[in-house]
């Protein structure tokens, strides 16, 4: 197994069509045949049911997905490291990091509100997965992170609860349940979901739902970035499930809650070593003060 593999497989996942695969890496379609048929010669068992709708994986499939979505995050973390470390060099920024959601639905009414009471601060952001800004959160080389997933934080990295949201179902204008003010499981059982490609941490709350009810999403797509799964539910191809705010604008893309509600919080993590550097200190006591006024 190589990491070349693992892209050429994470890309047929992802797509579940070899063509579309190649296309998207720039690659002849025969290379990645040969590479998935190579890994399953490798392991001794299928990774993928065929037929002519195209590729679906199979149990050991979804496993193997799972350790190349790790191995990948690794990847990317190191490179996010080491772009970090370079920039640290040139100049010292407050590096603040960000997940595709909290980017959108919570880091622009903070960045406007900091900006406005330090208009000389000088903040780096860098987006990232849960698990690639905790690893740099521990070694120093991101000061703090936007997140809601606090489990597990070790004594060097500090938490602070900013806002609390909730999940929403994310459906196009023209969808029948847009007219809705709430909504339960139930009730869109059913419904052809898109997901972000990286699975998120709060796909275990959402699947929890489901199963209270002897079902299972319904994921027909998922996408590598926020907008291009805006875009999806916008013209009405599948919905989604993401926090509110993020992608519903009640214009385009309308937020229904759910009925009981699955609510998160969002907050502010950050290495206790950049506590003594006057911009990390002055964010922090503001994020304090924010935080009351949402």
């Amino acid at each position: 197994m190589t990491l070349l593999q693992i892209q050429y497989f994470r890309a047929v996942a992802r797509t579940g069509n070899i063509t579309t695969a190649a296309d998207e890496l720039y690659v002849s379609r025969p290379a990645i045949s040969r590479s998935m048929r190579d890994l399953e010669k490798e392991f001794g068992i299928a990774l993928f049911r065929r037929s002519n709708t195209g590729l679906a994986l199979t149990e050991a499939g979804c496993a193997f997905y799972e350790a190349c979505n790790d191995i990948q995050a690794r990847i990317d973390g190191l490179e996010t490291q080491f772009a970090a470390m370079k920039e640290r060099n040139r100049h010292q920024a407050i590096r603040l990091g960000l997940t595709p959601l909290t980017g959108t639905a919570v880091f622009p009414k903070f960045y406007h509100a900091f900006r406005d009471t330090y208009p000389g601060a000088n903040i780096v952001t860098m987006e990232h997965s849960h698990e690639q800004a905790r690893l740099m959160l521990e070694d120093g080389s991101m000061d703090a992170s936007f997140t809601t997933h606090t489990e597990g934080l070790s004594e060097n990295v500090g938490s602070m609860e900013l806002t609390q949201t909730q999940l929403v179902f994310c459906v196009s204008a023209g969808h029948p349940l847009a007219g809705r003010s709430c909504v339960k499981i139930s009730d869109i059982q059913n419904e052809p979901l898109v997901y972000l490609s990286e699975g998120m941490q709060r796909e275990k709350s959402i699947l929890k739902r489901y199963r209270q009810i002897g079902s299972t999403p319904n994921v027909v797509l998922r996408m590598g970035q926020i907008n291009a799964l805006r875009n999806v539910v916008s013209e009405g191809i599948a919905a989604a499930i993401q926090l509110q705010g993020s992608i519903d604008d009640g214009a385009s893309v309308v937020g229904i809650p759910f009925h009981p509600p699955i609510c998160f919080r969002t907050s502010l993590i950050w290495n206790r070593g950049s506590e003594a550097r006057p911009d990390v200190k002055a964010m922090l006591d503001f994020a304090q003060k924010w935080r009351t006024s949402q």
